[in-house]
């Protein structure tokens, strides 16, 4: 960032002291045995964890079902520097209601990934969210996770957004509380009014349906049922009626403080008495956004102290003397004419007091120290940003104000932490502070002129830290008119690594502060840093010297997989013989286990979908063990609560929708997401299901599903149930009823085996077989086909058995009258859990009975007439084997990297006649310069005349970030 001068030496050394209004220059005492040894603990405690963060660069800010989403990952350590800690990145695409929609696993190389995820047509319209973050990151908890929400319209239906939250009015016995459903129609901009909506109303024990029109204001109010109102979560499903057309949105709501939110902070942390301090204050309303209103501080006796307005996002700053034993409230006026009376914090009788002014006009920052005259002596003042030391001091004070100016250029852009220690090195105030420096990279652009369809050749120059190894860069290039930007909305790499990675909370229009900067933004951010919490550091652990081994640790690029050999009663089996072995990769590695039990295969690069099979043995090769795996899990969706994106973006969505609406009138051969070789692999896979060379009709097919990770099946059984309720689990007696009449399903296998109680069996259309079965009954006949009995469990369809299918190949239920036949998998893969795992099945086809079709025999031997074919990824020919000492595991792999498609002009006049509706026109995540900073780009512009904006961001190996907007014309 920089280079530290002898004049920036003798600058931290020597520091001006005001005592009152008295001025005396004076030499500070210099560093203490003390001072030494607290950065020295903060450098060591940073080595042993340090800090991640991570940026995502995407192509847009908002998006329409059916678009492909592109992206550039930066992970960083705590100074913007590419990260060598992490070789894995998790991205997940969050849906409003909370349940995961994508979730990919990138490799990282020096900290740098990318990915792009399809926003399938089957998505419905509304906020979505990515989140991205480390294993290593887990440590540090959630709230520093990289989360960006973002508005998704549908151009195929009515584009209305919808949002919910929970609502309380007081009433004579208590406070009522609602839930309140808002929908905008952001075609107008403006709310549905007098909409049917039909929803379901879900918690962890209830269901509620209901119905109700909604009103002027666009709103639906749910009555919650007093027996519900201490549940968490609400789970909603909506089908909204506009213009003939039913809608379907989903929410979820977590139960949360849904009123009017007001909070007081005292700078340094602490309000202390008989010492002047500033006090900064955050009003936030129940939609998540800050209000502007008036406050006045007044004493018990009603006196006025001091008035104040919020100045900016709802945060607003006063000054006052609190008095010792003196109470004080605020009296506040909201925007609708409602008032209401909050206390201050109380005032302590002792402490210190710790003030930094970095917006004073001038090439220094202010800090002010005051103590009361009990506290008095040696105190150290440490500044530092993200556990690197930049500034340290020891002085004694022994004066109750106690002023220092620090050259500015003694810290790194960014937020810098200034804390208070005591003489017993412990923190007694804390402060954070926005300090800016010329230490961003320079990026050069000539101006472009250009028409449609032109080649575009862009050469650029960064400038910044000459020694740096590398300049790694992502570019986007946007049609303006089609996808028009909120600036102050935006989310960049200086707004994500320099502000959000390292606050805690929601930040409201995060470019505001970052945008066309003058010293009014700059006194609202050090506003927003007053009010928004810090990373925390454990200042404690780090005094003692405490180190705690981390829960998550990092991934590398080069994975391993690893578990622990046992035997069946649990006890750890030593120099076990273990086999780890993958079909499609043609694979066998071997290894034993160690006196723990453990084993472990290094050095593996994992793709996505790959499967590997484990078997383990004994010594001497028994195979009466079990096996236990370590799995790398990913980080569980947890609830962030932030204000509706459609306020800042409904506009720019609905000409965005527009745009997509015209592209899809005027036919247009290339579109977003357009790829050659993909469109006709998906025209013939639309056509035909293979099923080993046997070429069945998709329009046959009664159903295909795609299970999904966040599916709650407990096997693969349930699932189908619940997918397609008709799908029963029966006996059959094959060696009596070849013609398969005698069958009878059964619902709720999972019934007592001592329950009398009918299981709603009945048999199909003249089966001879209909009656009743108890539970027990089944139990019995289940031990009787395993002991000697004909009765044969299966799946059924419309009163016929229904074969089973893995990958094409048939799975047998176990049949007594040819046992050598028998597949004991078929159960198994059915209702055992191990043997279900939504992320290794592409697709389930289901053909229910009809009479159309035919039993193939020979060497295939399937019946295309009824079928539930189940096509896996990893394509084993058999389900994972259910003995104890076999495993089947299906690590998360690196997700596979599609490259942008960007088409050329000078190839031919066909390709040249195709109508480009392109909103991103360019989008190149692998841009890097040369040892000079030079490098170039080049496309095609698209075959419509507009503004073009042009972003360029990137960093380079010393942590210095930059970023580039350039707009230029495309005239016809």
């Amino acid at each position: 960032m920089m280079n530290e001068s002898p004049t920036l030496t003798l600058y931290k050394r020597c520091c001006f002291l005001f005592y009152g209004l008295m001025v005396f220059p004076i030499f500070l005492w210099g560093q203490k045995a003390e001072e030494l040894e607290l950065g020295q603990r903060l450098t060591d405690w940073i080595a042993r964890e340090p800090i991640e963060k991570v940026y995502v660069h995407l192509d847009k800010p908002y998006y329409a079902v059916g678009d492909t989403i592109w992206f550039k990952v930066y992970v960083t350590d705590g100074n913007q520097r590419p990260s060598l800690q992490s070789g894995a990145v998790y991205v997940d695409v969050v849906d409003q209601a909370d349940s995961l929609v994508h979730a990919l696993k990138l490799p990282l190389m020096n900290g740098l990934g990318k990915g792009s995820v399809v926003l399938s047509d089957e998505l419905n319209a509304g906020n979505y969210r990515i989140q991205a973050y480390t294993q290593w990151m887990r440590n540090a908890g959630t709230e520093f996770f990289y989360r960006r929400v973002f508005p998704v319209g549908n151009v195929k239906e009515k584009a209305v957004i919808g949002t919910a939250s929970l609502v309380s009015y007081p009433q004579k016995n208590g406070i009522k509380k609602l839930i309140r459903l808002h929908f905008t129609e952001t075609e107008k901009t403006e709310p549905v009014k007098n909409a049917p909506v039909n929803y379901t109303l879900k918690t962890s024990k209830h269901n509620y349906t209901g119905r109700g029109i909604t009103t002027e204001e666009g709103d639906l109010l749910v009555d919650v049922d007093q027996k519900i109102m201490e549940d968490s979560v609400y789970r909603i499903q909506s089908t909204i009626a506009l213009d003939q057309v039913k809608l379907q949105r989903n929410f979820t709501i977590h139960q949360q403080n849904d009123s009017i939110e007001v909070a007081f902070f005292p700078e340094g942390g602490t309000l202390i008495a008989n010492l002047q301090q500033r006090v900064a204050v955050k009003v936030t309303g129940a939609d998540g956004f800050g209000l502007a209103v008036h406050g006045e501080v007044k004493n018990h006796k009603g006196e006025m102290i001091t008035t104040w307005d919020t100045q900016h996002a709802g945060m607003g700053l006063f000054s006052f003397l609190p008095l010792l034993g003196e109470s004080y409230k605020a009296y506040i006026r909201f925007p609708d004419g409602t008032a209401a009376v909050y206390p201050l914090p109380q005032a302590t009788t002792t402490g210190h007091a710790l003030s930094v002014y970095s917006n004073t006009g001038t090439d220094s920052v202010l800090i002010r120290l005051q103590a009361t005259p009990d506290v008095y002596g040696v105190v150290h003042l440490l500044g530092q940003q993200n556990g690197k030391v930049v500034f340290s001091e020891t002085l004694n004070q022994q004066r109750s104000l106690v002023q220092l100016y620090l050259s500015k250029t003694l810290f790194p852009s960014g937020i810098n932490q200034f804390t208070l220690f005591d003489g017993m090195s412990q923190p007694v105030a804390e402060r954070i502070a926005f300090l800016e420096q010329p230490d961003s990279l320079l990026i050069e652009i000539p101006a472009i002129n250009s028409r449609i369809r032109d080649s575009v050749a862009i050469p650029l120059q960064v400038k910044g830290d000459t020694s740096a190894v590398f300049t790694s860069l992502s570019v986007s290039v946007t049609d303006e008119e089609a996808v028009p930007i909120a600036n102050e909305q935006e989310n960049t790499i200086f707004t994500q690594l320099l502000l959000q990675s390292d606050i805690r909370g929601y930040i409201e229009a995060p470019n505001y502060y970052f945008y066309a900067v003058d010293n009014k933004k700059r006194d609202h951010l050090d506003l927003l840093l007053m009010t928004q919490g810090y990373r925390h550091f454990a200042w404690k652990e780090i005094a003692e010297g405490i180190h705690s081994q981390p829960q998550f640790a990092a991934e590398h690029l080069l994975q391993h997989i690893s578990g622990t050999l046992l035997t069946l009663r649990g006890r750890p089996v030593e120099d076990g013989k273990i086999t780890l072995f993958s079909n499609r990769l043609g694979v066998v590695m071997n290894t034993e286990t160690d006196a723990q039990g453990h084993f472990r295969f290094d050095n593996l690069l994992i793709q996505d979908s790959l499967a590997f099979t484990i078997q383990g043995r004994k010594p001497k090769g028994s195979n009466k063990v079990e096996i236990k795996l370590d799995e790398i899990s990913r980080a569980p969706l947890t609830f962030w609560k932030i204000p509706d994106p459609m306020s800042a973006y409904g506009s720019k969505l609905k000409t965005y929708l527009g745009y997509k609406q015209q592209v899809a009138d005027s036919d247009a051969l290339l579109t977003d997401t357009h790829q050659l070789e993909e469109v006709e692999v998906t025209a013939k896979k639309d056509q035909y299901l293979n099923i080993r060379g046997l070429s069945i009709p998709m329009k046959q097919l009664d159903y295909v599903i795609h299970p999904k990770a966040s599916d709650s099946c407990k096997n693969l059984l349930e699932c189908i149930r619940r997918w397609v309720p008709g799908i029963t689990f029966g006996f059959v007696n094959r060696g009596r009823d070849a013609g398969q009449t005698n069958i009878r399903p059964i619902v709720g296998v999972g019934a007592n085996a001592s329950s009398m109680q009918p299981i709603n069996v009945g048999g199909g259309p003249g089966s001879s077989g209909a009656g009743i079965l108890t539970g027990s009954q089944y139990h019995q006949q289940h031990l009787q086909m395993q002991g000697g009995g004909l009765q044969i469990p299966v799946l059924i369809s419309g009163g016929r058995e229904m074969q089973l299918l893995y990958n094409g190949f048939p799975v047998r239920a176990y049949d007594m009258d040819d046992p050598a036949s028998a597949d004991l998998n078929y159960e198994y893969l059915l209702k055992d859990r191990k043997a279900f795992n939504p992320d290794n099945i592409k697709a389930i086809y289901i053909k229910e009975f009809s009479g159309t079709g035919a039993f193939i025999t020979g060497l295939t031997n399937i019946d295309t007439r009824c079928f539930l074919y189940v096509e896996t990824y990893d394509g084993l020919i058999y389900p994972p084997n259910p003995d104890w000492d076999y495993t089947l595991l299906k690590p998360q792999g690196f997700s596979m990297v599609r490259e942008f498609y960007s088409p050329r002009y000078d190839r031919g006049p066909e390709e040249a006649k195709q109508a480009d509706r392109r909103s991103t026109i360019y989008w190149n995540p692998d841009l890097r310069t040369d040892k000079t900073g030079r490098t170039s780009f080049g496309y095609f512009n698209a075959g419509r005349p507009g503004t073009y904006r042009v972003v360029i961001e990137g960093l380079n190996s010393k942590g210095q970030l930059g970023r580039k907007v350039l707009r230029y014309t495309v005239e016809e």
